[in-house]
């Protein structure tokens, strides 16, 4: 017996429900705003490992973590959005999309100026009434870049995900071109004996012919070729 024929990374867990296994956006986001999303993530995990185990006949008895009923609340808040499909445990495809974000309209390079402020101030109220007007001003710019920043962030993680669902879509579409010539290949139940499944039976053998009569002509096509350059390497050769 050879125990190395099973190597480390065959014992791995799944990546699709391993812990370390974490998504990227192209910039990074918060942590206020990653420590929410792992939670979710977390909750969702726990939640399916005790239905394992009371379908398995095992009594969950551990102590709820702290964060367990904020992450509750968020996916059974997620759960009635058009968003749902991330918490129901739906398999993911091209067609699902996020609710769409409406941005507002910003003026980042547009300055603005109270008159009161070029007035010189009169007594130490007026000067303190200026300097929160200032500070209030500076602060509105501080957001202002903040949100300018978070928008050019959507832009790009917009681009990303436009990418990823091209590409999710062409992978589905070639996964059901491989399925075409399959009658049972989606799992799904079938009446042997109904109609729908009698002519898919029948688009069945056509199709079956019409690739079988295709490889034909492709065959002899081939054999023709070859015949061909056997004859020229002869008269090459001589």
């Amino acid at each position: 017996m050879n125990p190395n024929v099973i190597t480390d990374d065959m014992m791995a867990p799944s990546l699709e429900t391993s812990y370390d296994a974490e998504g990227h956006l192209p910039l990074a986001l918060p942590s206020p705003v990653r420590a929410m999303s792992l939670a979710m993530c977390q909750y969702q995990n726990l939640q399916d490992d005790n239905a394992h185990e009371i379908t398995a006949g095992a009594s969950h008895s551990q102590a709820a973590p702290a964060w367990h009923s904020v992450a509750k609340e968020a996916v059974e808040a997620l759960a009635s959005t058009s968003a749902a499909y991330l918490v129901d445990g739906t398999p993911l495809n091209s067609s699902h999309q996020l609710p769409t974000y409406l941005p507002h309209p910003l003026t980042p390079t547009q300055k603005r100026k109270h008159a009161l402020l070029d007035e010189e101030p009169d007594n130490e109220k007026e000067r303190a009434y200026q300097d929160a007007l200032l500070e209030a001003y500076a602060r509105e710019a501080q957001y202002k870049s903040v949100l300018v920043g978070s928008q050019a962030m959507l832009v790009l993680q917009g681009m990303y995900v436009e990418r990823v669902t091209k590409e999710l879509a062409n992978h589905e579409e070639k996964q059901k071109k491989k399925k075409k010539g399959q009658l049972n290949g989606d799992g799904l139940p079938k009446l042997l004996t109904g109609d729908e499944f009698y002519n898919q039976v029948v688009d069945h053998h056509i199709t079956m012919a019409e690739q079988e009569a295709a490889h034909e002509t492709h065959r002899k096509q081939r054999d023709e070729r070859s015949g061909l350059l056997s004859v020229w390497k002869e008269e090459e050769q001589a």
